[in-house]
């Protein structure tokens, strides 16, 4: 739901008679504060009645509602004090800013500042619906996840969260192991098993920043499809965002600290080197009898290390998965169209709905004929895609049932 100016009395109402609202979204609107139409009833309004994600996007000298601080969902007030009224309003802002006009409603103002404004307002909007709506809401908020595009003034724009943080998931049967990586960091991972070591083990590699805590809606699905599957915590990461697992393997190798020096080539180097940790779970495999076919699996910027570990002649793997892969080192444009020259495994490759131009290229310079793409329809980024919408399984099943 969302509502500009007076329309967010209407869009309080709707959140408030429809459980299904998933979020309400407010351009300069009196959706929790200055009604006009039913005045006496906001003074009985209660914060536990804000059960969905508020986002208010507002300006001026107006400032957060009372109500959001203590909302029982999450709320998010985007306060930018240069932004009139009518500078949300495609036909009084947007437009009058583009073409330059000098005369606007006195509600509005004119010029490329209020122009610059309608656009973060859009970008906002945009992320959010993309949060609620296209994807399962993360422990991280759109706004943290995802900072406007382009340069903006500073103190442009501050937004204030409020509200109570989701609760985390239901947490599913696993056991946590640890085991040396090839050049002897201790690295820590989740274990799903079913005790046939005969069976086929997938390794799930998780995305930057993130944790083996990605995986725990993803690895019991493989679980109960008859896989082994071992969720490491590779050296590259922090904190996951689907369940607030920290990042035991990083916290040893000092990752925090290499990311917060803005060393490239330092950071570039343990990315590299978190294959080290992937040598180390194939070794853990194997030392303990599991001698069933191992496959590699990668999200994000580690789908580029999967892809180019299955490339190597020594791959101890039967097939590569990479979802999201991409050419994200901009000063080496073609890194990963070379390195899956000589892969020759099967392998498929997934992305989400407008990441096929960044995928798509690498997917063509892999020479086998055994490989498949998928091009998710929803879903944000990476393996994560499996949980924003389960049907994208429909598309992975096939590939993996192969190896059963």
């Amino acid at each position: 739901m969302i509502g500009w100016s007076y329309a967010g009395e209407a869009a309080f109402a709707l959140q408030q008679a429809d459980r299904d609202v998933r979020v309400v979204i407010g351009l300069t609107t009196n959706v929790l504060d200055r009604w006009v139409y039913r005045p006496d009833e906001l003074k009985s309004v209660t914060p536990a009645q804000l059960t969905a994600p508020y986002v208010l996007i507002d300006g001026g000298t107006n400032t957060r509602p009372a109500l959001m601080a203590d909302a029982a969902s999450r709320t998010f007030f985007v306060h930018m004090k240069d932004m009139a009224h009518g500078s949300f309003n495609v036909l009084e802002g947007m437009l009058p800013s583009v073409e330059a006009l000098s005369t606007v409603p006195p509600w509005s103002r004119a010029g490329p500042h209020q122009q610059l404004g309608f656009e973060v307002a859009m970008q906002y909007v945009r992320r959010s619906c993309e949060q609620y709506l296209k994807a399962m809401p993360t422990l991280d908020t759109p706004f943290t996840l995802w900072d406007p595009d382009g340069e903006l003034p500073d103190g442009f724009v501050t937004m204030e969260q409020g509200g109570k943080t989701p609760p985390l998931p239901p947490q599913p049967n696993f056991s946590t192991v640890e085991f040396p990586s090839v050049d002897k960091l201790a690295v820590t991972a989740d274990w799903y098993s079913f005790d046939n070591k005969r069976a086929p083990t997938i390794i799930l590699v998780h995305q930057s920043g993130s944790s083996r805590g990605e995986y725990r809606q993803i690895a019991p699905r493989l679980q109960q499809m008859g896989f082994n599957a071992l969720a490491i915590d590779s050296r590259w990461g922090e904190r996951d965002r689907w369940n607030g697992v920290t990042n035991e393997t990083a916290v040893r190798a000092g990752t925090s600290a290499v990311v917060a020096s803005g060393d490239i080539p330092r950071m570039r180097a343990m990315q590299a080197e978190a294959a080290q940790d992937v040598g180390g779970a194939l070794r853990w495999l194997d030392a303990n009898g599991y001698t069933g076919p191992k496959l590699l699996w990668g999200s994000s910027i580690s789908a580029n290390l999967v892809l180019k570990l299955a490339a190597t002649a020594d791959a101890k793997v039967v097939a590569v998965l990479a979802f999201s892969p991409g050419e994200y080192h901009k000063d080496q444009p073609t890194e990963m169209r070379s390195a899956v020259a000589n892969l020759t495994m099967p392998t498929l490759i997934v992305c989400a709905e407008d990441e096929e131009q960044t995928s798509r290229p690498i997917f063509d310079a892999i020479p086998t004929r055994d490989k498949v793409f998928y091009r998710a329809t929803t879903g944000k980024h990476a393996a994560s895609i499996l949980v924003d919408d389960p049907g994208n399984w429909n598309a992975i099943e096939p590939f993996l049932k192969r190896f059963l």
